[in-house]
């Protein structure tokens, strides 16, 4: 039973990033909604949005560059696969957005260690930005 919960984790957090990646608001929602149903921590939620905020920058200033697909594999030691999804998500945010989005969920983590402040809707709230109101490129 813990392997299936472990890869039905694994599943969702990768497809709550895609959503998101891709602007689906109501799918990325749903998804984070299952996820703190099962449990999950906010925490862990950030850490793994963090890292892939973090890729999609990272990816779209060196294809920005020139950089092919190859040449940012070697720089950055991803996955080919992750790459080319990478390219594709950030290709509908700014670098400006990148950067927000990693500087609000530092702001999130920061508020939940600090206040009683509630992860379900911190995160929530930073989906909606994300997906519906910060939709300048």
């Amino acid at each position: 039973v813990e392997t299936i919960v472990t890869k039905t984790v694994e599943a969702n957090i990768f497809a709550l990033s895609d959503s998101i990646g891709n602007r689906k608001g109501s799918e990325a929602l749903q998804i984070l909604r299952d996820m703190f149903y099962i449990g999950e921590s906010p925490f862990k939620l950030i850490g793994f949005l963090n890292r892939h905020f973090r890729n999609l920058l990272l990816v779209k200033d060196y294809a920005g560059m020139g950089y092919q697909e190859a040449e940012i594999k070697e720089k950055t030691k991803l996955h080919p696969f992750v790459i080319k999804k990478s390219i594709r998500q950030a290709g509908q945010f700014s670098t400006a957005q990148l950067i927000q989005a990693l500087e609000q969920l530092l702001l999130i983590e920061t508020a939940l260690k600090s206040t009683s402040a509630n992860g379900e809707e911190l995160l929530e709230q930073f989906v909606i930005e994300l997906c519906y109101m910060n939709t300048q490129r």
